[in-house]
């Protein structure tokens, strides 16, 4: 194997990667925005209700949540499912 095919190889690996975490770092980010546009609704009356704590509260358990499935769940799986394709090859 010639070192362009493996420089192609590894570069094509990195992509892959890269692309899943993208993909899943954009949920994260937009479960973020919702919650500053939710604190910022919140503190537009210079006020802070139970109730406005609580759907903060929920969102940032969302956010999270979204980080820890979403995101550390699929770069597992992706990683487990690139060592399961390059055994499959030898």
């Amino acid at each position: 194997m010639e070192l362009w095919q493996i420089l192609t190889a590894v570069f094509g690996v990195i992509s892959l990667v890269l692309g899943v975490f993208w993909i899943q770092a954009k949920i994260v980010i937009s479960e973020i925005g919702i919650l500053f546009n939710i604190i910022t609704e919140a503190l537009k009356d210079d006020t802070l209700t139970k109730e406005e704590l609580e759907l903060i509260i929920a969102q940032i358990k969302k956010v999270i949540e979204s980080f820890k499935k979403k995101t550390i769940q699929k770069a597992a799986s992706t990683i487990k499912e690139m060592q399961t394709k390059k055994h499959a090859k030898l």
